[in-house]
């Protein structure tokens, strides 16, 4: 998502200067401070070098930036042209006072920005001070389970109060004190960068102070989405006689533990009245403009998001076995089945349910192994207990499957076909026939359909060779009411998927290992 909106209607330098002047009229680039280099700042707003190289020179032209020769681009001095245009502004409307004050909410940004969610969530804490407990304790056991030299004191300390709380700052107001650098995305991260003082222009998505003795200064920097981060922005600019001490090691907070806190504040009652209000309309917030932030430890908390519904079946595989991607992966090729899938499937009405695939025989030595070993009643058995079962034969050149056939046999006719012809299962080169000979015998076999036939010689027409795969798919699904029953705190849904992987794998004599722990 692009980190600010532009409107498509006026040109862009434009907005950009509008946005510089905003910023400094509101605070965030106080009278006579660096700003960002133009490349810093492109990169934040999400343009090219020279549109922002184009806006600096324009606002320095109206007086309302200065450059010092090898030192960057400055904020205008003269408080005057500063209140000018904040006069300007409120008779536009466009005016707005400390971005934490719950009744001034940013205009100009889209409710899916990421300042937009820094401004919620700093409101709450700013005024739930059951929250504030809760997000320093958060800080506080990163900080112990990565064995920082130095802890944020706990809130319930005797000389430790939260003081102030500021959102999209330049620069930092006190002088001395602990500041620790924080982190806030979608995903457990372990910065890997230093935390150094910068001569880099520094933009503060929040800043928390505390009276303390030593005083202690927080730092958050905001990216939802893990792929917008860059560790840089982690490192302040403080000012070279300033006696703040940087704590060299940065935080990284998962929003997912953040928000599984706040919803256990409401679960245990333990906030009443307005604050477990304006906790319930965050949680809605993030709900509607930032659903991938939500944890995912059952179906039931994920509120029919299909992304995490996806994401708690990994979690769920992985809890059963160690997992490549979005599968289990089995090992290897020459046994009958190698990957295991857990899934959402959408369905009418906005409905849907978990799917637990596993495709035995999707290639030749698995095919091979599978109608070696396969015990044909066990497997027909589980068709009474839920499973799906059918053929799935299909054909491919070299490593690429190109065609899967409709196959009119019932199963228990198709397994034990191939377990009495396994010498069908190879590969095939091209003859003077162009493997129409091959194509005919499958349809009078009744492999294939009628319509097959020409999918095949249309996939194959200038294919020098051909491989067979008479595979299977089992499926097995649960529907949304029983999935959100099963999907408890006791692990019943993890032993359900295991105990139905078990089964099906023993009709081929096939095991599943355990995890394996580190």
């Amino acid at each position: 998502m692009p980190p600010y909106e532009f409107d498509p209607n006026a040109p862009i330098y434009l907005q950009i200067i509008g946005e510089i002047k905003k910023r400094s009229v509101r605070g965030v680039y106080s009278p006579g401070s660096k700003l960002p280099s133009v490349r810093d700042m492109a990169k934040e707003m999400g343009v090219n070098p020279n549109t922002m190289a184009r806006a600096y020179a324009e606002l320095e032209r109206e007086g309302f930036v200065f450059t010092r020769r090898g030192q960057g681009s400055f904020v205008t001095e003269d408080r005057k042209k500063i209140e000018a245009e904040k006069r300007a502004l409120a008779q536009k409307g466009e005016f707005v006072m400390n971005h934490l004050n719950y009744f001034e909410p940013y205009k100009g940004k889209k409710p899916h920005h990421e300042d937009q969610l820094t401004r919620a969530f700093l409101v709450v804490l700013r005024m739930v001070p059951l929250v504030q407990t809760t997000f320093i304790d958060l800080i506080r056991s990163y900080q112990i389970s990565k064995k920082h030299n130095r802890i944020l004191p706990a809130l319930t300390e005797p000389l430790m109060k939260l003081d102030n709380i500021e959102t999209q700052k330049t620069s930092i107001t006190d002088s001395q004190g602990y500041l620790v650098s924080l982190l806030m995305t979608n995903k457990n991260w372990t910065p890997d960068t230093v935390i150094e003082n910068t001569d880099r222009g520094a933009r503060y998505d929040g800043v928390i102070y505390f009276d303390s003795d030593p005083k202690w200064i927080l730092v958050i920097e905001n990216k939802p989405w893990s792929e917008n981060v860059w560790e840089e922005q982690l490192k302040p600019n403080i000012a070279k006689d300033s006696e703040i001490k940087i704590i060299k090691k940065p935080v990284g907070i998962d929003w997912k533990a953040v928000i599984e806190r706040l919803r256990a504040l409401l679960q245990k009652q333990l906030v009443q009245g307005t604050e477990a209000l304006l906790i319930e309309d965050f949680l809605s917030f993030v709900d509607k403009y930032f659903s991938y932030l939500n944890p995912f430890s059952t179906f039931g908390i994920c509120k029919d998001d299909s992304y995490l519904i996806n994401k708690r079946c990994v979690k769920i595989l992985e809890a059963i076995r160690d997992v490549e991607g979005q599968h289990i992966e089995l090992g290897s090729n020459n046994l009958p089945a190698r990957r295991i899938y857990l899934g959402i499937k959408q369905e009418q009405d906005n409905n849907w349910c978990i799917e637990l695939k596993i495709y035995p025989g999707d290639i030749m030595p698995q095919a091979r192994a599978l109608y070696k070993s396969l015990d044909t009643d066990a497997l027909l058995k589980l068709t009474k207990k839920g499973w799906d079962i059918d053929p799935n034969l299909h054909f491919s050149h070299i490593q690429k499957h190109l065609y899967w056939a409709t196959t009119p046999l019932d199963l228990a006719t198709y397994i034990n076909f191939w377990k009495r012809h396994p010498q069908m299962i190879r590969q095939r080169k091209r003859d003077s026939s162009d493997f129409r000979d091959f194509f005919q015998q499958l349809l009078r076999l009744k492999l294939i359909e009628k319509e097959d036939v020409s999918g095949l010689e249309k996939c194959f027409t200038e294919k020098n060779q051909l491989r067979t795969f008479p595979g299977l798919s089992c499926i097995y699904r649960w529907d949304r009411k029983e999935a959100l029953r099963l999907d408890d705190s006791k692990d019943t849904f993890i032993d359900e998927v295991r105990k139905k992987i078990i089964l099906l794998l023993e009709t081929w004599d096939q095991k599943l290992s355990a995890k394996n722990n580190p």
